[in-house]
């Protein structure tokens, strides 16, 4: 007999549908709310991301959905560069690619977080830039996301500098990958 502790949950990601909009809606707002709580300017208020920008993400086919027990868990998007941001960085990004690919809108349902499911997520968005061709691979958060940093730091992103946005400089990382 096996007990449900020892049961393993099937997790994945796969690229987000717009039948799973409801689910990543849902996880963002989660996610909202958690950062509130933490007293993270992050998405709080103007400058937030917005239901559109989700949808743009799915149509382009940059949304990234995680599957945790059969449900959307977690979202993330692969926006292809250039970003006019990260085009004036305060500090230097490395390496010689022609094109980037950045990390955004990483968020994970409050039920799952805390079991490292965040750094799956990252790590699973890694592997799928590398497979669309992408070498050069940048995210940022927010000062205060210490969580997120922690993710980024340990999935081998390397500080860059900072990145000025109108509602908020966020902390800049690069990962260059064979």
């Amino acid at each position: 007999m096996v007990d449900a502790e020892d049961t393993i949950m099937l997790m994945y990601t796969r690229p987000a549908q717009p039948e799973d909009f409801p689910a990543i809606w849902a996880a963002f707002q989660d996610g909202v709310a958690y950062l509130g709580e933490q007293g993270a300017s992050q998405w709080q208020g103007e400058g937030a991301p917005d239901k559109a920008l989700f949808e743009k993400d799915i149509a382009n086919g940059w949304g990234i959905v995680l599957i945790y027990d059969g449900q959307v868990a977690g979202y993330g998007s692969l926006v292809p560069g250039p970003e006019a941001e990260y085009e004036i960085l305060q500090g230097e990004w490395v390496g010689d690619e022609p094109e980037y690919v950045a990390i955004h809108r990483v968020t994970i349902n409050s039920h799952i977080r805390g079991k490292g499911v965040g750094k799956t997520l990252t790590r699973d968005l890694v592997n799928l830039a590398r497979a669309r061709g992408y070498r050069d691979i940048r995210i940022d958060t927010f000062p205060e996301n210490i969580i997120m940093q922690n993710v980024i730091t340990k999935t081998d992103f390397t500080y860059r500098g900072m990145v000025p946005f109108e509602f908020g400089d966020r902390l800049g990382y690069q990962l260059l990958v064979d």
